[in-house]
């Protein structure tokens, strides 16, 4: 559940909670401001799926700006004086929500002022008021406020739970937003706290810790070492023997990183847009998975470009591999006009002229060519960039595209290992 008007802390951060109270506790009414957000945001999501269902195009900012209009009146009724403290963190949530920031955040610091004296209830009213202050626009402001509370959350002697489920939404944050330093510091948090916890804790947090471990070997294969990015899938399905069925969580990750050192699987399309690709052996390729709605994808292009511009053709071809959403930007199309909507994303809007694969998803795939390319390369986060040499080996998975560089290094470090140095054209 994704609420109104977040910045990108505030999405990571707050649909942890909401997805622990869909699954442990009814959803709050209006009678409490964070039940507010709830009704509006049932508004979205009802009038989002009823233009599906009747095929109509999905207008976005009117639908909206009418859920900000209903947040406000249903948080006019209260009082941040008079509500129970415990509801403050979500008053404070809700103003965040509509934009009143400053009034967000003083109701937040009244919060923060007046936590609980016993140690799980205060690390569990920090939790929320993180939660609340990763509602400020201000992404960056969102952050600082979000880890100031998340060490005082770590301060605090106990409370195993809040403190995996506090880095657990920042870890959720900043594998979106791909800012690996604070995706770093968040797993060596939740991991620190492994070797303590009983199989009840580790049953009870299974998808954070799987999510530790698995972005820990996310950047381990990165950085080009996929043997050690198995090596920590290995540790993670002994460490969290708490877990029924530990290893089929790991399962796409093994499937990936194993593939690094064989043949490349072959590739398949509905559609092709550019003309076809050439083999995967005697050029070396550059596999890009990518989707139109993805920024972290858009993140990457300018070093896809570089390096196209960089190695001629004959020795390094690009391919893009997109699935078709039965939509495009809202609006619900049948797969001929969401090919075209595509083509002219790639082609118009970004210049690119590299082959890109198109597929249907699921049972809408066409055969013969049929075979899902996602499923074949174990893509599970977009963008996904593969590596693979004359031979038709792969070399290396790269995941994300993050502001720092990282994956650019990576990148170009990969591409001169397959393919050599070559003087910019």
């Amino acid at each position: 559940m994704r609420f109104l008007r977040y910045g990108a802390v505030g999405v990571a951060l707050v649909a942890s909670a909401t997805a622990a109270v869909a699954q442990n506790s009814p959803v709050p009414g209006e009678d409490v401001p964070i039940g507010c957000l709830y009704a509006a945001q049932k508004f979205e999501n009802e009038t989002y799926q009823a233009a599906q269902a009747a095929s109509k195009p999905f207008d976005r900012a009117a639908t909206h700006a009418l859920a900000v209009e209903r947040v406000k009146q249903c948080g006019a009724k209260f009082d941040v004086d008079r509500v129970d403290a415990t509801q403050r963190p979500g008053l404070g949530l809700l103003y965040m929500a509509i934009g009143d920031v400053t009034r967000g955040r003083a109701i937040l610091a009244k919060a923060e002022a007046a936590l609980p004296a016993e140690n799980v209830a205060k690390a569990t009213a920090l939790l929320q008021i993180m939660q609340a202050y990763g509602g400020d626009p201000d992404r960056s402001a969102a952050l600082a406020d979000s880890k100031r509370v998340a060490l005082r959350i770590d301060s605090i002697a106990g409370a195993p739970d809040q403190k995996i489920e506090a880095h657990g939404a920042l870890l959720s944050w900043a594998n979106n937003a791909d800012f690996d330093d604070v995706a770093r510091e968040s797993v060596n948090a939740i991991l620190a706290l492994v070797p303590s916890l009983t199989p009840a804790q580790q049953l009870s947090n299974g998808r954070a810790l799987v999510n530790a471990y698995s972005t820990r070997a996310v950047h381990q294969a990165n950085a080009l070492h996929a043997d050690s990015a198995l090596l920590t899938i290995a540790e993670a399905q002994r460490a969290l023997s708490g877990i029924p069925n530990v290893v089929q969580a790991f399962v796409q990750d093994v499937k990936r990183y194993s593939m690094v050192g064989k043949p490349a699987p072959a590739l398949h399309a509905d559609y092709w847009v550019n003309g076809s690709a050439r083999p995967l052996k005697g050029t070396a390729t550059v596999l890009v998975f990518t989707a139109n709605w993805c920024h972290s994808c858009k993140t990457s292009y300018p070093s896809i470009t570089k390096a196209m511009q960089t190695y001629p053709a004959s020795r390094l071809q690009t391919v893009f591999a997109v699935n078709l959403d039965g939509q495009f930007r809202g609006a619900p199309m049948p797969p001929a006009q969401e090919v075209d909507a595509n083509r002219a994303y790639f082609t118009t809007e970004h210049s690119f002229k590299n082959p890109i694969a198109i597929q249907r998803s699921g049972e809408d795939m066409a055969p013969p060519d049929s075979a899902s390319n996602a499923e074949a390369y174990a893509m599970s986060y977009l963008p996904q960039v593969v590596v693979i040499d004359q031979q038709g080996i792969v070399r290396a998975f790269l995941q994300g595209w993050d502001e720092a560089g990282n994956r650019e290094r990576s990148f170009q470090l990969a591409l001169s290992n397959v393919v050599g140095k070559v003087a910019a054209r």
